[in-house]
């Protein structure tokens, strides 16, 4: 008998264990319905290049996602992974691979690994003789990363460090590339462009865009943009301290060890000793200051409405934001609008703010007014599916959810293309290359948009698939129009 045991555990994703004295093999087996989004992928264009498609079919997601959310784990769209974070969209990943072009044998650098799965991935494609380093700031995280690639990696192939990678990298550098799973607020960290080999490309997240910057010489940089994302903010945690336990040296950026010496006796002191001290305070309250101000607030709720009444002063409308919570201080909001001389020029209105913003584009905003009332901004995140889409354009009174689906088709289901959908694909000649009868799932694009209140659940579908056109069309160079 040529094994001893069968061991098979389909609830894992099809995976089977043959043992015997003298081998043991791990054969898995691709779930469909992981394959059927995997072909989706390709067929719309976002996974091209082979090696990269074979990773994504090796690699199993639901190896990486929490066991509540396993029968979710084949979807287009991000799942939470614990500790307020989440694991990406396949699409997003499949177009930030295709942007980072990974080579087998490259070493390269995964910020913000998470659960693991793009280190899993990179670990693929860059076998056997490349090298993944994963840095994740959270700890639970970090450990959950590790687990999980070990299911798949040894760590001369693929290891994760617990440590902040704003400020700190590890020293197996320099990288070939760079990647990051989570936003910069206007660029990339100085340390990043510093372990980047000349040649090398880093492909991250700023504010909605997603960015290459490839390095061509010691000084000369290539930065391209690619907009209509949403992703978690990268965040720089000076607490957070390198992994010490595996013997992993890390080189941070600014630091250098300080060793005690054999002082003489102090004099008296003096007020000018205070003076380093003073300074130091002075630097982190202005640097507080400075942050406070300009970096966007998260609004809890993501929707908030106030009324600016007429008359009033900046103060005053200072002290309703903060109550509104949009604005982390009314004093921060009145020193920018007096800095910059608009506090005679805000305007009474109806505001809505939503997700995100900072004090400048609020102060911008209140000086512009609302100078159209029959517009509505609408905010469409990464990850969301037609059900989601028509749910947030019904709150919002913009348009019915059944009217929205008359157009687009309905999730899931094939039938008959509606009139407004033929013209839709007459407009839009990508639209043919899916499956006759199929809805418009994958075809939206996540962006904000400016519409009129009255649109019909046609302009608004419009618009998007212009911007999905444009957006193919800046990826390939070919006009998807």
């Amino acid at each position: 008998m040529l094994f001893d045991q069968i061991n098979t555990h389909p609830a894992s994703g099809g995976i089977f264990h043959f043992i015997s004295p003298l081998i043991s093999v791990t054969i898995r087996i691709m779930n469909a319905e992981w394959k059927s989004l995997i072909d989706e992928l390709v067929n719309t264009g976002y996974l091209k290049t082979p090696r990269i498609i074979e990773a994504f079919k090796k690699i199993d997601r639901k190896d990486f996602i929490l066991p509540e959310y396993e029968s979710e784990a084949y979807g287009n769209y991000p799942l939470p992974i614990g500790e307020g974070q989440t694991i990406s969209q396949p699409l997003t990943v499949a177009f930030m691979f295709e942007l980072l072009g990974p080579e087998p044998g490259e070493k390269i650098l995964d910020v913000g690994s998470g659960s693991g799965w793009v280190a899993a991935l990179l670990a693929e494609i860059v076998s056997p003789q490349g090298t993944i380093i994963g840095v994740e700031r959270i700890t639970g995280l970090c450990e959950f990363g590790k687990e999980n690639l070990k299911k798949y990696f040894p760590e001369n192939r693929a290891k994760i460090f617990c440590g902040d990678a704003t400020s700190v990298v590890p020293a197996a550098g320099p990288f070939d590339k760079i990647i990051a799973g989570a936003a910069a607020s206007k660029d990339i960290p100085e340390i990043w462009r510093e372990a980047l080999k000349i040649g090398g490309v880093v492909v991250a997240p700023i504010a909605n865009s997603i960015w290459r910057f490839t390095r061509k010489s010691e000084d000369e940089w290539q930065e391209e943009e690619f907009p209509g994302f949403a992703f978690v903010p990268l965040i720089s945690d000076k607490r957070a301290s390198p992994d010490k336990n595996e013997g992993g040296p890390l080189i941070s950026k600014g630091l250098t060890e300080i060793k005690s010496r054999n002082r003489p006796p102090l004099k008296k002191k003096r007020p000018r000793q205070f003076l380093p001290l003073i300074i130091f305070i002075a630097s982190v309250f202005f640097s507080y200051v400075v942050y406070a101000m300009l970096a966007p607030l998260h609004l809890e709720p993501q929707k908030i409405e106030i009324a600016i009444e007429e008359g009033i002063g900046a103060k005053k409308i200072g002290e309703a934001l903060k109550e509104k919570k949009v604005v982390r201080s009314k004093w921060l909001f009145l020193f920018w609008a007096l800095i910059s001389g608009r506090t005679k020029e805000l305007k009474h209105g109806i505001y809505k703010f939503e997700y995100q913003i900072s004090i400048p584009k609020i102060v911008e905003r209140l000086t512009r007014g609302e100078r159209f009332p029959n517009e509505a901004a609408i905010v469409i995140p990464e990850g969301w599916n037609l059900d989601s889409i028509g749910d947030y354009l019904e709150g919002e009174g913009i348009v019915a959810k059944e009217q929205f689906f008359s157009v687009t088709g309905r999730p899931r289901l094939t039938g008959k293309e509606s009139g407004e959908q033929k013209k839709l694909t007459a407009r839009f000649p990508f639209l043919k290359e899916r499956p006759q009868g199929l809805s418009l799932e994958g075809y939206l694009f996540p962006d904000t948009y400016r519409i009129f209140r009255n649109a019909s659940a046609e302009e608004v579908i419009t618009k998007m698939l212009a911007n999905f056109g444009r957006m193919v069309e800046s990826t390939t160079g070919t006009p998807r129009r």
